[in-house]
């Protein structure tokens, strides 16, 4: 009886890691910008390729997507994203959270995600 109770909340638990799971991944989804042939990919302050560029970042690092009602934030070829230049994104009010920069990308540009 025991071991059946044990299993059981184990199956529960499984389960709900595989509704929970999911849902976080489309929450919070983490990207790397691919590989370009001048070295970077522009984070711009717009949707367009004439709009100024915020920051270049280097291919392989880490972006976030930027996400409203489970979906990726993206008008056209462009998506919105939130980018660092160091390895991991502060949270808000830790040291170096000023230096995220938002703005927008080629979809072109993401690389593997996960």
């Amino acid at each position: 009886m025991k071991n059946r109770t044990i299993l059981n909340m184990l199956a529960a638990f499984g389960a709900l890691l595989a509704v929970a799971a999911p849902a976080q991944a489309e929450v919070f989804p983490i990207c790397s910008a691919r590989e370009t042939k001048d070295g970077y990919v522009a984070l711009r302050a717009a949707p367009r390729k004439d709009a100024p560029v915020i920051a270049r970042m280097v291919p392989g690092q880490m972006i976030v997507i930027d996400v409203k009602d489970y979906k990726a934030v993206s008008k056209g070829g462009w998506i919105s994203v939130s980018w660092f230049p160091g390895e991991v994104m502060p949270d808000k009010g830790e040291d170096g959270y000023d230096k995220i920069r938002r703005g927008w990308m080629s979809k072109e540009l993401v690389d593997d995600c996960g």
